[in-house]
């Protein structure tokens, strides 16, 4: 569910709901004081929002969506060499099967 026209990029980089809306009214009203914590600590943990003595500021978004597209694309690449590294060992079943039947003793001939 996209909250606001334009922000499903935010929601493909793993942002609830919740936080979106939060992060939006924030942005529009700065005054605004959230009683639900669990988006407020999701855009802290992003570095989206910072908490002071008395209030959320946001924070730069450029900075905060930089460093969590750079987050994704070193899990994309883990993901990738993972990917190779298992692809190595694999083999299809029939493979298997092959393998394992080539293994067996050959029935004796008769004499």
């Amino acid at each position: 569910m996209v909250i606001h026209k334009g922000m499903e990029a935010l929601q493909a980089l793993g942002l609830t709901p919740a936080a979106e809306a939060l992060l939006v009214r924030l942005m529009q009203r700065p005054e605004t004081s959230p009683t639900d914590q669990d988006p407020v600590e999701e855009l802290i943990g992003l570095g989206l929002v910072e908490r002071t003595d008395d209030a959320l500021v946001v924070r730069p978004p450029r900075l905060a969506m930089d460093a969590l597209a750079e987050r994704h694309t070193k899990q994309a690449a883990l993901a990738r060499e993972s990917a190779d590294l298992l692809t190595e060992s694999w083999r299809p079943p029939a493979a298997r099967t092959t393998s394992r039947s080539s293994r067996r003793t050959p029935p004796r001939r008769p004499c």
